[in-house]
């Protein structure tokens, strides 16, 4: 999560990013599994979200 963080904070990719930073937080907190699993849809959505954007730009 770190990583997806990281890269996604320096792409400018917000959203991912911040939700990338809430996970990062809440695993770095020790919480129980089920807590970690229902953070993943949101994030999951999102860099979908991101890769069908990648997915329609252009071909250089």
């Amino acid at each position: 999560m770190h990583s997806l963080k990281g890269v996604s904070g320096t792409l400018c990719i917000n959203r991912l990013y911040q939700q990338a930073t809430v996970l990062n937080a809440l695993i770095r907190a020790n919480p129980a599994v089920d807590e970690i699993y229902q953070a993943i849809p949101e994030i999951e959505l999102e860099l979908q979200t991101v890769c069908a954007s990648i997915d329609a730009l252009p071909e250089a």
